[in-house]
């Protein structure tokens, strides 16, 4: 992930959200990543302690926190398939820069 986002131009300094649960492997898999944009953050990170904690058990609303935060970062990596991606892309076509085959 880390070369392809320097291969895309993205800064170190670029906030790259990691949109999701925790992805497997855990902090391990995101090491590489880390290395090169030390800004990778998750909504567990962002939040104070205890602020998600009302939401434990409601995957829509945990959802549409990872929506709204990928949409300020500079780049966003959702941690599973799903539907996340195809939300963002609806949303965010034209702003950013697309990848052709």
């Amino acid at each position: 992930m880390a070369r392809f986002l320097k291969a895309l131009g993205a800064p170190r300094s670029a906030w790259v959200y990691i949109a999701g649960g925790e992805p497997f492997g855990r902090n391990k898999a995101l090491q590489p990543l880390v290395a090169e944009f030390p800004n990778v953050v998750t909504k567990q990170k962002l939040a104070q302690n205890g602020e998600l904690t009302q939401y434990i058990n409601m995957s829509s609303a945990l959802a549409a926190i990872d929506y709204f935060v990928s949409l300020s970062s500079d780049v966003f990596v959702p941690s599973h398939g799903g539907n996340m991606g195809p939300a963002m892309q609806v949303k965010c076509v034209g702003l950013l820069k697309q990848l052709l085959p």
